[in-house]
């Protein structure tokens, strides 16, 4: 469209509302949940006005903002409506049935900090207490153990949400669980002879506010609600922001020129040519397949200058692998470009290709002197 359009711009909605992505914190503050303001989400279409100009910039902003929604959108709105009831009714705070929309929440009630430590290897860490759940809270402590270890609750790694009344406010903090034992000789387990659980846990973000939150609660013993998000484990998408806010930052974006191609003059549509890896420049290069051939299969290489739209390629490569007509141009395609993306839908062999590729590389890997093979 060529009318004109607003420019929306971030900023100062609340404290954790940034135009600079590197400055935004990863877990959402309390002012920001607690905000009515929309969030600001940019549009994936380049034609989309945005506040910033460099496309570098404008990729890396999306991609950070639009994978942070997507992990906390849902848990922020439900968090912020639990909070503003708990404001309204204070008795909420004891209520076993918290409502808590449709994100999937375990709640576990009559929480405090027990113990503050310091681990050598994890840092400042906490013991967190609370009433065992009510449907074992008369269980023997045999059955108490069997329920945890079935239940898969409260896994290492987890994300956990404190909220509690401090003086005349709600506060929040977030968690993850650091350990957690049901041995029932452990005073400090899940499984503790009386109706009290306990779980080793450690602050989300480490900063010094987040400190001293956790200190003052442990000195006052302040007790509230534990809520735990099952499968919702931030060293899954913690460290990718964190290198989305680093790549912003140091305006790197490895592979720049096929992710942010400059737009071609010619009819649209138009393919980029997309060279082969570095390794394979040199002369007299080629891909051996044999560790990929049937049995029987005569060899066969593939030279970096090979095209998938190569139809006698393909059906030489259909016959003598076990691979079908588009896993054989998807495998062409990504030994002889630097860049390749593959996609299908499930069950379409993705990964099964995947395994073919890493065959093929680890047997050039010595003689194009390869480095390590990273998989996500």
């Amino acid at each position: 469209s060529t009318y004109p359009r607003d420019i929306v711009m971030p900023g100062e909605r609340h404290d954790n509302d940034k135009a600079d992505i590197t400055k935004i914190n990863i877990f959402p503050t309390r002012a920001e949940i607690m905000s009515d303001a929309r969030e600001f989400l940019p549009s994936t279409d380049p034609d989309q006005p945005h506040f910033l100009t460099s496309k570098l910039e404008r990729q890396i902003d999306t991609h950070f903002r639009l994978l942070r929604h997507d992990t906390f959108g849902k848990l922020k709105d439900a968090l912020g409506g639990l909070m503003k009831n708990i404001i309204s009714d204070p008795n909420q705070l004891t209520n076993p049935r918290l409502e808590f929309g449709d994100t999937r929440t375990y709640t576990y009630s009559n929480a405090f900090v027990s113990y503050l430590m310091l681990n050598s290897r994890g840092g400042l860490q906490a013991r967190i207490s609370f009433l065992q759940p009510y449907s074992i809270r008369r269980g023997s402590t045999m059955d108490r153990r069997k329920w945890w270890e079935e239940s898969r609750r409260l896994e290492e790694g987890v994300l956990l949400s404190f909220i509690c009344i401090q003086g005349s406010t709600v506060q929040h903090l977030f968690f993850t669980v650091a350990e957690r034992s049901t041995e029932t000789r452990n005073n400090n387990s899940l499984t503790h002879k009386d109706n009290t659980a306990t779980v080793t846990i450690k602050l989300a973000t480490q900063d010094q506010p987040a400190v001293e939150a956790l200190l003052e609660l442990s000195r006052q013993k302040i007790r509230g609600v534990l809520l735990e998000f099952p499968h919702v484990l931030p060293a899954t998408f913690v460290p990718v922001l964190e290198n989305l806010q680093n790549m912003q930052r140091l305006s790197r974006l490895p592979f720049r020129e096929w992710i942010l191609p400059d737009r071609a003059d010619g009819p649209p549509g138009v393919k980029l040519d997309v060279p082969p890896p570095l390794y394979a420049r040199h002369a007299g290069f080629a891909f051996p397949l044999a560790s990929i051939l049937n049995p029987g299969a005569s060899t066969m290489s593939l030279h970096p200058s090979s095209s998938g739209n190569d139809p006698f390629l393909v059906a030489e490569l259909e016959a003598r692998t076990e691979l079908d007509h588009g896993q054989c141009v998807a495998l062409v395609a990504a030994l002889t470009r630097e860049f390749a993306f593959i996609q299908g839908p499930p069950g379409t062999g993705k990964s099964y290709l995947g395994v073919k590729l890493m065959k093929v590389l680890l047997d050039v890997k010595r003689r194009a002197h390869l480095g390590p093979i990273v998989v996500v």
